[in-house]
């Protein structure tokens, strides 16, 4: 990684604005390229890339389904775990 003269602090938030900024094209280009595929919605392909569209399956557990069926024995299988979140919000000048 490249070092610089920024507090880690500070280009934090510089690197997660650039990441939001990315999102967002990430999200406007595949809209574009679903509209492409037009009805065989399979691939569009680029100058350099190709994309292919695909469902994927997805199966995750109902926790509402889950507690009705089991009621409180769910508990017993419930696992805590902790992370860490890092929260950055811009300094507020100091008042004179």
């Amino acid at each position: 990684m490249p070092q610089t003269n920024r507090h880690p602090v500070d280009e934090l938030a510089e690197i997660r604005a650039k990441k939001k900024a990315l999102d967002a094209r990430e999200a406007e280009l595949k809209e574009l390229i679903f509209d492409m595929a037009g009805n065989d919605r399979h691939a569009v392909g680029g100058d350099e890339f190709i994309c292919q569209i695909r469902e994927v399956p997805a199966t995750r557990l109902d926790r509402k389904a889950v507690d009705i069926v089991l009621g409180e024995d769910i508990e017993r299988c419930l696992k805590t775990s902790t992370t860490l979140r890092f929260d950055v919000a811009a300094r507020v000048a100091d008042a004179a």
